[in-house]
């Protein structure tokens, strides 16, 4: 396989695998749930740590299959791998909001007209406009966000893995 084939089979393969296991996290663990409880911090740790490891897999297949990485080179296959993941899960979410269930949203603002109404401040009418605000910003919020944390945690596996399987020079 020549290079250039290698580094895009790299970001779509690994790409798409963050993506699946993001949508098995979405199905375990409902989006919706904010409760604070210890299963949902220890579902999000464990989340964490295997999304992180996913890039940073990426970067040791793409060395063992003969290449060479910089760090650079280790950065770039986990950002665009975990952009190209947060692309798939992005439309995932968007036909989940829209499709599977799309009552979510209303659950969402809901709690969002709870926490408001807690604050003795707010007004009804200031209530009514910052929700008719957060049903406008609500779901491409959440669609852009999913393509940035996935650029994030492939930055943060990029560069472990560029630490890890950088190629070692004798010049410093």
């Amino acid at each position: 396989m020549n290079k250039k084939n290698l580094y895009l089979n790299t970001i779509l393969s690994f790409g798409f695998l963050y993506a699946v296991l993001g949508i098995l996290f979405m199905l375990i663990h409902n989006p919706m749930d904010t409760e604070k409880t210890t299963g949902n911090i220890i579902l999000g740790f464990i989340g964490f740590f295997i999304f992180i490891g996913i890039f940073v897999i990426s970067v040791w297949y793409y060395k063992s299959q003969g290449e060479k990485v910089s760090l650079g080179k280790a950065v770039k296959i986990g950002v665009l791998s975990g952009l190209v993941g947060g692309i798939i899960l992005s439309v995932y979410s968007y036909f989940y909001f829209t499709s599977l269930h799309p009552e979510a949203l209303e659950m969402a603002l809901e709690m969002a007209r709870e926490k408001l109404s807690e604050d003795d401040s707010s007004t009804p009418e200031m209530i009514e406009k910052q929700m008719q605000s957060m049903k406008s910003m609500m779901l491409p919020i959440q669609l852009i966000s999913q393509v940035f944390v996935g650029m994030f945690y492939g930055l943060i596996g990029g560069l472990l893995g560029g630490f890890f399987y950088k190629e070692r020079t004798e010049d410093y």
